[in-house]
């Protein structure tokens, strides 16, 4: 398996691989080196270390997909594309739909390689406790107050710098409302790679002793934070998915962690920040 892009990205393409691995019985090898080799906008590296409990062999030099080289990969692409996906040994996503023949999808090559589907639960819902289990994170080095009685609300804003692909002041006015109509005594902790943004965005509530705006850590850290808390309203971004994924299931999930998320709609095929396609939302969180 081959992941690349950011962090929630890449948790995708553990968990789509991992349930595919179970699936067909077989080893899960992870190349973590070829997907970001040519990553020069971003400048993404692998990031899945921060999780302990992964179940992968990392590939060896000789299994890396950077064997193929960007221009005999388009061709393999295409020769690839035209067999049936059980037959293939180079499957690559197509899309960020959901594709449902992946779930019970049976390998017949020996040694596959796998540029994951994603980004859906569905791929991996009958797996959640194993993937579950497999991203519990490690919070020894994570300093975080102890707010007694309160209900800890995460709000995750992220910049594109894309006016069209940001969230507005009003999605967050609706679940700032809507969460705290069902908590008695909620706390939001407000995360972003910039605070001038995210103060910004959230001007009106600026000097409420309610709402803190969380200074930046590292990309790690700030993940790990927002894990801790009880509920979330995330932004249109897989880091902050994964945050609510996780922490809701180490809640115990939607019985007793909210998450909302937007349902603004960005074209795939236009936009690489896509959002809002069919299944990005898990059935149980709510969509405003």
């Amino acid at each position: 398996m081959r992941p690349n892009g950011g962090l929630g990205n890449q948790i995708f393409c553990y968990a789509v691989a991992r349930r595919l691995a179970i699936h067909n019985q077989a080893e899960l090898v992870i190349d973590n080196v070829s997907g970001f080799l040519y990553d020069y906008t971003y400048q993404r590296k692998y990031a899945l270390d921060i999780f302990p409990n992964l179940e992968f062999r990392r590939a060896t030099w000789f299994e890396r997909v950077m064997l193929f080289s960007r221009f005999s990969k388009r061709i393999l692409k295409i020769i690839e594309s035209r067999k049936a996906l059980g037959n293939r040994f180079y499957i690559f996503q197509a899309g960020v739909v959901f594709n449902p023949s992946i779930i019970n999808l049976k390998l017949k090559k020996k040694i596959v390689y796998f540029e994951p589907f994603g980004q859906s639960e569905r791929y991996f819902s009958d797996i959640k406790e194993i993937i579950s289990h497999d991203l519990k994170l490690d919070y020894c080095d994570i300093q975080w107050p102890d707010y007694v009685d309160r209900e800890v609300v995460c709000i995750h804003t992220r910049d594109f710098g894309v006016s069209s692909s940001n969230l507005d002041q009003a999605y967050y006015d609706r679940a700032i409302s809507k969460i705290s109509g069902k908590l008695s005594k909620p706390i939001f902790l407000v995360f972003g790679a910039s605070v001038h943004f995210s103060r910004q965005l959230l001007t009106k509530y600026s000097g409420r002793s309610d709402i803190i705006f969380m200074p930046p850590d590292s990309a790690e850290n700030d993940f790990k934070k927002m894990t801790l808390c009880n509920h979330f309203i995330i932004s249109n971004s897989t880091f902050a998915w994964w945050a609510a994924w996780i922490g809701s299931h180490r809640m115990g999930g939607s019985t007793s962690s909210t998450v909302i998320a937007s349902k603004k709609i960005i074209n795939a095929e236009t936009n690489p920040t896509a959002w809002g396609f069919e299944s990005l939302i898990p059935d149980e969180w709510e969509s405003i």
